[in-house]
Parts: C-alpha cells; sequence; structure tokens
C-alpha cells in the first residue's frame, strides 16, 4: 500500500501538495531550515499571545518538578530539531530562559549543541521523539511550557516505517513534555481541517489555528500554526494502541472522504489518457506511463515512482522480479481504490 502524508483539500486554490521534508543538512552543512523562517513564525510564539503564564501548574512539587527548572522561568521543547536554528532563535529572542531540542540523529544534535557551545540555556539530546519513555529521559515530564513542532508532525505522518503508531507515540511524547496549562504548537503543511481530528480529544485540546502565506516564496504552500493546550486538570491521553487507531481513522476518513485519490472525476480523466490498442480497448502500460496518468503531477512528489512501484509489488499486482512490469486499466483502478 502506498504510503505517504495526507494530500491538502482538492480545489483549494491557496494549497500545495505535501513534500515529505527533504533529508536534513548533514552536520557538516552547518544549519537547515525547513517549513518556515524565524522572522514569520517568531511573532506568533510570544508566551503572552499564546497565554503562557511564568507561574504555570508543573508537574512535581514547588521548585518545578524533575529536572530541576524553577517556576518563574518559562522553557521550550523542539521536537526533531535537526540542524534548524529555531531553539537558538527562541531563546537569543527573550522569550524562553530553557530551550531544550531532541532529535533521534546524534549527529545532528552533537554538531548543534558545538555550535552553541556554552549557552547554557540551550540544551541538545538525543531521543526518538515517537517513543514517549526515550523522550522522558531527556526532557522531564510536565516541564515546558511550550512544545513547538515545526513540520516534525508532518515527517511522522510520511514514515511508513512507524505509521499511525509513531505517530501516537509522538502525541504522548508532546503531551507528556508539556506543563499542564501549557501549550503544543504546530506548524504544519496539513490542512487544519486535517489537523483537528487527530487532537480531537480532551487530553490535548485544540484551542485555535490559523494560516500563514509567506508572501516573499509565492511557491511555498499555505502553512497551519495549530495550538492546542493540555488543560490543567485534564485526563491522560489514550494508550498508544487507542490512539494509533484514533489517528489511523482519522486519515483513513480524510483520504476516503475529504480528499480521495479516485474520484469520479479523476476516473473519467484516467480513462481518457489511458493507452489504447489498435482496436480501441484499453491496454498495459508500463509503470512510468501508468504513474504519470494516474497522478497528476503535483502528486508525483508525494507518490514518487519507486514508491509506486513498491506498493504494486506489496499488493501484488507485479513482481519484483519482473523486469518490465505492465499494469491494465483495471489494475490501476483497483489500487488507487485500495490507496484512498
Amino acid at each position: 500500500m502506498l504510503s505517504g502524508p495526507p494530500r491538502p483539500a482538492a480545489g483549494a486554490p491557496d494549497e500545495a501538495t505535501l513534500v515529505q521534508p527533504p533529508h536534513r543538512a548533514s552536520p557538516k552543512e552547518a544549519t537547515f531550515e525547513w517549513c518556515i523562517g524565524w522572522d514569520i513564525l517568531g511573532p506568533h510564539l510570544d508566551p503572552h499571545g499564546l497565554g503562557i503564564a511564568r507561574d504555570s501548574h508543573r508537574d512535581g512539587d514547588g521548585d518545578g518538578g524533575g529536572g530541576g527548572v524553577g517556576v518563574g522561568r518559562v522553557t521550550a521543547m523542539v521536537p526533531g530539531a535537526g540542524t534548524s536554528e529555531l531553539s537558538a532563535q527562541l531563546h537569543s529572542s527573550g522569550y524562553y530562559d530553557l530551550v531544550t531540542s531532541v532529535d533521534f540523529d546524534a549527529g545532528c544534535t552533537q554538531h548543534m549543541a558545538a555550535r552553541h557551545a556554552g549557552t547554557d540555556a540551550l540544551v541538545w539530546a538525543t531521543a526518538d521523539v515517537c517513543d514517549p519513555v526515550a523522550v522522558a529521559t531527556v526532557v522531564p515530564p510536565g516541564s515546558c511550557e511550550l512544545v513547538i513542532d515545526k513540520a516534525t508532525l508532518d515527517y511522522v505522518l510520511a514514515d511508513a516505517t512507524q505509521g499511525s503508531h509513531g505517530v501516537a507515540g509522538y502525541l504522548q511524547a508532546m503531551h507528556q513534555s508539556v506543563v499542564p496549562g501549557g501549550v503544543v504548537a504546530v506548524v504544519s503543511f496539513h490542512p487544519p481541517e486535517f489537523l483537528m481530528p487527530i487532537f480531537a480529544g480532551d487530553w490535548l485540546v485544540c484551542e485555535r489555528w490559523e494560516r500563514i502565506r509567506i508572501e516573499s516564496q509565492p511557491n511555498m504552500p499555505t502553512i497551519t500554526l495549530l495550538v492546542a493546550r493540555r488543560p490543567i486538570d485534564g485526563p491522560p491521553p489514550p494508550p498508544i494502541a487507542d490512539l494509533a487507531a484514533h489517528v489511523s481513522d482519522a486519515v483513513a476518513k480524510w483520504h476516503c472522504e475529504v480528499d480521495p485519490l479516485l474520484t469520479e472525476a479523476e476516473r473519467t480523466r484516467i480513462l481518457a489518457a489511458w493507452p489504447l490498442d489498435p482496436e480501441g480497448a484499453p491496454t498495459t502500460a508500463d509503470l512510468r506511463t501508468a504513474h504519470a496518468i494516474l497522478f497528476a503531477e503535483d502528486l508525483r512528489l508525494e507518490f514518487p515512482l519507486p514508491d509506486f512501484q513498491d506498493g504494486l509489488i506489496d499488493e501484488g499486482a507485479i513482481t519484483a522480479d519482473d523486469l518490465d512490469p505492465r499494469l491494465s486499466l483495471d489494475a490501476a483502478l483497483q489500487f488507487l481504490g485500495a490507496n484512498q
């Protein structure tokens, strides 16, 4: 089955296809900013604007709980930080007194720690952000007023190796890290109509969202900033298995009901473009031709040819040892229908 992130709502003129983020910069490449820069994002992260108070309800005892973070300091966590300078910008802006950056790539965290050596207010930690237990070893539960996700949720949604369980683990990790009453802010290429069902629940409440267009980059997709808050007396999140099922249902509903691959209009377009034999009947098409017909130009970036071929192999439509695989029209339509 095809894997990939949900697409923006069909027909929305200001939407663009979400492409999985390129590989993060290697430590030798200094820094890399994905999605949106500080000049645009920074004003949206003012603690006052987010409703973050310095006397927040931290987990643990009165001195701030585990980790020794004292009441009166505003702290933040940046999951999936990579080699972004967001953490340093949060601190240098004067908004946040302590910022912890977490990433699974030790090369990135080591590089950034060396880059900002001597700045005690910036902590760089290596952990899988989709593993709440691992995150708890580097970020004490309930110790951050803000968890700021800059397209990391997008990346996790696009990661077929972890699937909905990875998303569920990531949501749990964000929830456990933020102080009761604190904020989880998500910057995403997904439209809010897709994001809000994922955050549906009384354990992490979506308060508002806004759309941000980068006027200086007209080809950049419109970005969503979603602000969710952990209730002060709210319940814990569901178990990972239950939360994973919820995420899977939300994504499936989006694909099948809101933005399916195979609409009647798409079926008509595909039928008109499919190659015909001399008698005028649909014939088989090689994979490159089938891929170009089945996926409009923007979707070919989301579902590249190698992923298309792997999906066909997984579903038995072609075999891995076929040197010149071809696809029938019926098999092509069945594949799209199965991968809504």
